[in-house]
């Protein structure tokens, strides 16, 4: 009989973990129970708190999406943009979209809470199978009092999903089947469903998918040259599980759009922002990116996710979205090859940024802004030395056990090392470091316990252990010189963005005057062009239109081709002011800076028709019927002010 597990199983375990017992089914359960118990804690104070106030950038985006998959129109006409997957495991709660006014999000929490208590289990038995029991009671509960993991598990965001799937996957692949044949291939193709499910919600996976099976090839090899059989039934149904899950993606977005995306059409841009050159006069100066998020001057999330209206701009003709990511990609690549000691030296930024104590914000509210509000995100342990300890685990298991000891470990730190390097290829953000954190706990879980246990052994032993502690204590006290005050990676762990998000929730609850004194608040402490944008809405929603003028004009004095700003001035000063003339000009700069803004161009050409200026108006409504949504809110007045300006007359349009 050829054994299913044998390669897997040398190559994880070395025959036992060589520590005593394991953690029963009751106490594998008491520990996602506290792991739950403290997730809903956080919901409960976050909810009274007013944490949880709407959706915003990704969320919405998702949330928006979600909602069209559950009225049966699909992800749109176009390749998935960004989580192929997640969209559909939101659109299972009616209402998502319409946040914060439905609650729909606080059963998407309470649900990710639950599958957050799983990777906490989950990271117990990967802890107990590389070093014992001991370590997977305290990587279990490390991971239940893990602020991040605690905070992201309550996002809707994937991060959460996405590190479950994850540790499920290195959890299958590390635990001994003890089963043989077909039989035990079961187990390597659930981790390759796993590992295709993960991928499907973050592409990043993929790379883990990849590594993983060449490990496994590696030790195939290995096998064949000492004269054994077997190990092909751990590659084979690993590879097909990734293959099953992926494959129906890819295929929906060459039906639906025409082009070979394998899952999201976003990967060019995110290589672009994390990786993009400086540019003065058309000389490169080197790599300007600094390893964190920067999307390109005028990018709109909501508008064009794949800034697609950019690239058309650039190139002066349409573009498809596989067009735009190679366009995004290609630049950068460009910029690489004109400075590759300054891309190198970026790289080795974003791996120290990776071990970040902060959790480093992208476009969403910060986990900062959030510990500092709800207690229980504030178990003091961060991720640097989370991380520290992770990646010391096989020393210290080498320290106690040598080298069949130190191999547990090589499935997780496998996982770890090349889900980092993929996150440093494009950009390091705190959202997309989470889903790691389960397997980094587990590892530093080893690493401690393994330590505690060689400074109890022999001479030898202990003097191993003794440096391997000291280096790692270095290494942690000398991070603050990179990262603490006034260091080089110093990064703050509020981007301001926070406050923009509690004064939106407000205006869309009617709640004007307590928004403006939110953005007034936040304006105090930093000035910023998008919050005062958001303060001018929420003047004129209070009928403070003259202020909300003033703000406006503010706003583009700082940002004159923000789109946006320009629209909803125009806006303001047809329908309050009665000027249509000012609202003219104002819908054509909008229209020049975003030649894809369906809204400016309806209301510019409605502005025309007003004016009875026909055939000015008739081509551009023709426009921004070209580029609304057939679900648009606004279309049929569209298609009737077409119609109108078509004949030369009739009833005039009423405005968007």
């Amino acid at each position: 009989m050829v054994r299913a597990h044998g390669a897997a199983a040398r190559m994880t375990h070395g025959g036992t973990t060589g520590r005593s017992g394991r953690l029963a089914p009751r106490a594998l359960l008491g520990l996602g129970l506290f792991a739950l118990a403290v997730r809903l804690a956080f919901l409960f104070v976050g909810h009274r708190a007013g944490l949880f106030h709407g959706l915003f950038l990704d969320s919405k985006v998702y949330a928006e999406t979600a909602a069209t998959l559950r009225l049966g129109h699909g992800a749109g006409a176009h390749p998935y943009l960004l989580s192929p997957l997640y969209p559909y495991f939101l659109a299972l709660f009616p209402g998502i979209e319409a946040e914060p006014t439905t609650n729909a999000a606080i059963l998407v929490r309470a649900v990710q809470a639950a599958f957050g208590a799983g990777t906490c289990v989950l990271t117990a038995v990967i802890a107990q199978a590389v070093a014992g029991r001991r370590a997977a009671w305290l990587a279990g509960i490390a991971a239940a009092l893990f602020g991040p993991l605690v905070h992201f598990d309550a996002a809707i965001l994937v991060a959460c999903l996405q590190g479950f799937c994850l540790t499920l996957a290195v959890a299958l692949a590390v635990v001994p089947s003890g089963t043989r044949g077909r039989t035990g291939a079961w187990r390597w193709l659930a981790a390759g469903v796993a590992l295709g499910v993960s991928a499907a919600l973050r592409p990043t996976t993929l790379a883990v998918a990849c590594a993983l099976a060449m490990l496994l090839l590696f030790d195939l090899f290995a096998r064949r040259r000492r004269g054994e059989r077997g190990g092909a039934w751990s590659i084979v149904p690993l590879l097909l599980g990734v293959t099953l899950v992926v494959t129906p993606f890819a295929i929906r977005n060459a039906r639906v759009s025409g082009e070979r995306i394998l899952l999201s059409a976003n990967g060019g841009l995110n290589f672009w922002a994390g990786n993009h050159g400086a540019h003065d006069e058309g000389l490169l100066r080197g790599i300007a990116a600094p390893g964190v998020f920067t999307p390109p001057p005028g990018y709109d999330l909501y508008r064009d996710p794949l800034a697609l209206e950019l690239v058309s701009r650039a190139l002066e003709r349409p573009v498809s979205h596989a067009e735009a990511s190679a366009w995004w990609r290609d630049r950068a690549l460009a910029d690489v090859r004109a400075a590759p000691l300054a891309w190198l030296a970026l790289l080795a930024r974003k791996a120290l940024l990776f071990l970040h104590p902060v959790e480093i914000p992208q476009l969403g509210a910060s986990y900062e802004w959030y510990r500092e509000r709800a207690w229980p995100l504030r178990f003091p342990l961060d991720s640097r030395w989370v991380l520290i300890l992770a990646l010391a685990a096989p020393f210290a298991l080498r320290v106690t056990g040598g080298r069949a000891a130190a191999r547990r470990a090589r499935v997780p730190l496998l996982a770890l090392i090349v889900y980092g390097a993929a996150v440093c290829l494009f950009f390091v953000t705190g959202r997309y470091r989470a889903p790691i954190m389960p397997i980094a706990l587990a590892l530093a879980a080893a690493s401690v316990v393994e330590l505690a246990r060689g400074l109890r052994a022999g001479a030898t032993q202990r003097v191993r252990a003794l440096a391997l502690l000291a280096a790692i204590v270095a290494l942690g006290a000398g991070s603050r010189l990179l990262y603490g005050a006034g260091g080089p990676l110093e990064i703050r762990g509020s981007t301001g963005i926070e406050e923009r998000h509690v004064g939106m929730s407000l205006v869309e609850q009617g709640r004007y005057e307590e928004a403006i004194e939110v953005y007034r608040a936040a304006l105090a402490e930093r000035d910023d062009a998008r919050t005062r944008a958001n303060l001018a809405r929420a003047l004129r929603a209070a009928g403070r239109i003259e202020a909300a003028y003033d703000e406006y004009r503010r706003v583009l004095d700082e940002r004159p081709g923000d789109a946006v700003s320009l629209y909803e001035l125009g806006n303001l000063v047809w329908e309050e002011w009665k000027r249509p003339a000012e609202a003219e000009a104002l819908f054509r700069r909008a229209t020049a800076a975003a030649p894809r803004f369906a809204e400016a161009h309806f209301n510019l050409g409605a502005v025309l028709v007003q004016q009875r200026r026909f055939q000015e108006a008739a081509p551009v409504l023709q426009t921004a019927l070209q580029l609304a949504s057939p679900s648009a809110p606004w279309r049929a007045e569209a298609e009737r002010a077409h119609a109108i300006a078509l004949r030369g007359g009739g009833p005039r349009p009423e405005r968007d």
